[in-house]
């Protein structure tokens, strides 16, 4: 439910999937201290370290996070899931699955229009603009 009211959560959600190399202290801290120096720091590293790193994510992870988030969607009220279906299709962009991040991104945008991250991975979609690993 915070996903909506921040942001920072959300972010974390992401890393927490694409990223098994983050041990649980440096998690809490991106939860606990959100807004330091220190974790935004962290959460910046892990992010570009990952997405310009050039290699191929364990793609049966990130399907496993969208899964399961998945799951939580008809949990959610219509309200508050727009923040939800934007880490699907984030995941699911990042695995290399065009179609079904812009499907998710799409129904992110429709719970909410202003969802920018949401906005990002349709446009990459539509571009065919995929991560550095996948060129």
């Amino acid at each position: 439910m915070t996903l909506d009211t921040d942001l920072r959560s959300r972010d974390t959600l992401i890393v927490t999937a694409i990223s098994p190399e983050v041990s649980m202290k440096q998690l809490r801290v991106m939860v606990e201290e959100r807004y330091s120096l220190k974790s935004t720091a962290l959460l910046e590293r892990v992010l570009e370290g990952w997405f310009h790193a050039g290699q191929k994510p364990d793609t049966s992870r990130l399907d496993l996070a969208v899964d399961i988030l998945a799951g939580f969607v008809e949990r959610v009220p219509q309200s508050r899931r727009a923040q939800l279906l934007t880490v699907c299709a984030y995941l699911s962009w990042s695995a290399g699955h065009v179609g079904r991040a812009a499907e998710w991104g799409l129904k992110a945008l429709l719970a909410d229009e202003e969802c920018t991250l949401a906005a990002l991975v349709v446009t990459a979609c539509e571009h065919g603009t995929l991560p550095d690993w996948a060129l």
